[in-house]
């Protein structure tokens, strides 16, 4: 029975060694390589297998689960490629997105050959059996501080030979970098680096155990922009080595047409390779063709890959429309509640003054109310029976001076002036138009000065009126301090307006207005300052700082600013003295050896001495950038 099982036994791997290419110098003490090396994906294998540092969709799970992260929508890829014998290779996988925690995949590769006949010595046919090879992956990747993608897969191997079978677990790590240099022959590059079995799996068919060896891949990915429509030309490029095999490179080219049509080519050790591509919506179809198994055997590969549901970017649209929904709900419920305590704090008090018989203080409170609730009954019946009483006082006022006027004519016109005016001044009052009503009650007043009632209307007018802008003042200078200079401007305007007729408050608020518009111009002038100085715009940098001085001529920072920009803009090549030089050169083992604040004074007492010196700038600037940096990294 034994003998029956190796003999089965190796005319099954015989077929699964052929299948994946191994050689001689696969089976060595780190193992069997693996019968998935050559990987998964029409489209990965169109471009050669060079895809680690540029995954693109779910295959990544096998590929670089690191690149998981840069997938956008939830996606799933079916692959399928026909072998010799009629062995099949299939691969199915998924990849799940989210905003805050990764993005998660699964995945299953599988090999199955047909009918395998189990022979003796005999040419006799004893029985069939057949061979069954998957891998199943668990992913998950996670950006980590912006710098780069790590991910990870833990897998299961499960293998059947004939009656055996056994299962092995192993676990890959991957990384991909994208360091976004602005250089011209570096930009938008990518970098890969996958660990196959970095913890192997071990599988166990009868008595001997197969242990799956390491395989690393290193991977370089840089698009090419080509015509006028800047059609991206991606070259790829990768290393793989695994353990006791000597290393081997993949290389690939993808040209895409509006992301449409796809053309590629790719070279291994096996040969070349092509293969296309055509998308529609959220659907893709691949195609490749090349060789397998070093070569001897050419084949046809197929995967078709669908995306669905909201991209990482309308995810997080949607979570930003939600929190701002939430956040305006809330505020609006804040401010209904503040609204009607205030609404009925407002009442109790008018109603109280109305007691007191304070009918024009009533009217005032009961005024608010209204522009807070315009539908408010109680208070506009109020403010009515304040203007009864208020107009019953005043009548009674009035009629006791004019009954002392010897002409009934002019006592009639009198009254008839005083009365419409009056009224006009209290209508104003109910619009809290505190200057129109002031207004209307001087003019009676020049009929009647005697009038204790109508100098008490224009003397609470007037309290009023100092409230107001009281508050608008207190508002503008609220805004100033927080630095929001356009909205305390906007406050002492609406000020200044109320204030026309007092001078003295007047020309207060007119001079708060004009220090205002003072800082305003400055901060324009520093910030525009320094957005040129960290674009090393000097010369624009310098002339907006001398702006500044000349409004704020004081400003100590505003005069450092200055002097920075002038001293780059000025800047030039200039010999050093011997002890310029040897300071110079003890900064700068200062800063190799990573003391770089002691690097940055020393360089700085330098500049007092050459404060030109371009050299001596230049060094102080690269090594303020490498500071901030590193305290970036320990925070």
């Amino acid at each position: 029975m034994r003998t029956k099982f190796f003999r089965s036994l190796f005319s099954a791997l015989f077929l699964l060694v052929f299948l994946t290419g191994a050689t001689a110098q696969d089976v060595q003490e780190g193992g069997i390589a693996s019968i998935f090396s050559k990987g998964v994906g029409a489209r990965q294998m169109g471009l050669g297998g060079a895809v680690v540092a540029y995954p693109q969709d779910p295959t990544s799970v096998f590929w670089n689960p690191a690149g998981m992260e840069y997938l956008q929508q939830k996606s799933f890829s079916l692959f399928y490629a026909s072998l010799l014998a009629g062995a099949s290779y299939n691969f199915a996988g998924y990849v799940h997105p989210t905003l805050n925690i990764g993005t998660f995949g699964v995945g299953v590769s599988r090999i199955t050959t047909g009918d395998i006949h189990h022979l003796e010595f005999t040419p006799d046919i004893l029985d069939n059996f057949s061979s069954d090879q998957s891998e199943f992956y668990l992913s998950y990747a996670k950006i980590i501080r912006n710098l780069f993608s790590f991910g990870i897969n833990l897998k299961l191997e499960r293998e059947v030979i004939f009656n055996s079978s056994g299962v092995g677990f192993g676990v890959d790590v991957s990384f991909l970098y994208r360091p976004g240099i602005d250089n011209v022959f570096l930009r938008d590059i990518q970098l890969g680096l996958t660990v196959l079995n970095a913890y192997a799996p071990r599988i166990k068919l009868e008595d001997q155990i197969e242990a799956i060896p390491h395989r690393i891949f290193l991977g370089f990915a840089k698009p090419f922009r080509l015509g006028r429509d800047r059609k991206p030309l991606y070259f790829l490029f990768s290393v793989e080595e695994g353990d006791r095999e000597s290393i081997k490179f993949r290389t690939g080219l993808e040209y895409s047409y509006q992301n449409l049509g796809m053309l590629r080519l790719g070279f291994n050790d096996d040969g070349l390779s092509f293969g296309a591509g055509a998308a529609y919506k959220q659907f893709q179809l691949d195609y490749a063709y090349g060789k397998l198994a070093n070569g001897t055997y050419n084949g046809h590969r197929i995967s078709f890959t669908a995306q669905f549901g909201k991209t990482k970017e309308e995810l997080l649209e949607v979570a930003r429309v939600r929190r701002e929904r939430e956040i305006n709900r809330k505020v609006a419920l804040e401010q209904q509640r503040k609204r009607q305590k205030n609404i009925q704090k407002l009442l109790k008090d008018a109603n109280q003054l109305y007691k007191e018989e304070k009918y024009f203080e009533a009217k005032v409170k009961f005024s608010q109310v209204l522009e807070l609730d315009a539908d408010n009954l109680e208070a506009a019946e109020m403010i009515d029976e304040s203007d009864a009483r208020m107009k019953e006082i005043s009548d009674q006022d009035i009629q006791r001076i004019l009954a002392a006027r010897q002409e009934e004519t002019e006592k009639s016109k009198t009254e008839e002036y005083v009365s419409k005016h009056v009224k006009l001044g209290q209508g104003f009052l109910t619009k809290r138009d505190f200057n129109s009503a002031i207004r209307e009650f001087n003019l009676a007043l020049e009929r009647v000065p005697e009038s204790e009632s109508i100098k008490d209307l224009v003397d609470k007018a007037k309290t009023e009126l100092k409230k107001i802008i009281n508050k608008l003042i207190d508002k503008a200078d609220n805004l100033a301090k927080k630095g929001e200079i356009d909205g305390a401007l906007e406050y002492f305007n609406q000020a200044e307006l109320l204030s026309m007729n007092d001078e003295v408050r007047y020309k207060e608020i007119e001079k708060r207005i004009s220090q205002l518009e003072t800082k305003l111009n400055v901060d324009d002038y520093l910030t525009t300052g320094i957005i040129a100085y960290r674009a090393k715009n000097w010369t624009e940098a310098r002339k907006n700082f001398e702006k500044a001085m000349k409004l704020v001529p004081n400003d100590t920072r505003i005069t450092r600013y200055y002097k920075e920009a002038e001293r780059r803009e000025n800047a030039r090549e200039e010999r050093m003295t011997p002890d310029v030089n040897k300071r110079f050169i003890k900064a700068f083992n200062l800063y190799m050896s990573g003391h770089l604040q002691e690097a940055i004074d020393i360089w700085e007492a330098l500049l007092e001495k050459q404060p030109y010196n371009k050299r001596i700038i230049d060094v102080i600037d690269k090594a303020k950038d490498d500071l901030k940096k590193q305290q970036r990294i320990k925070k």
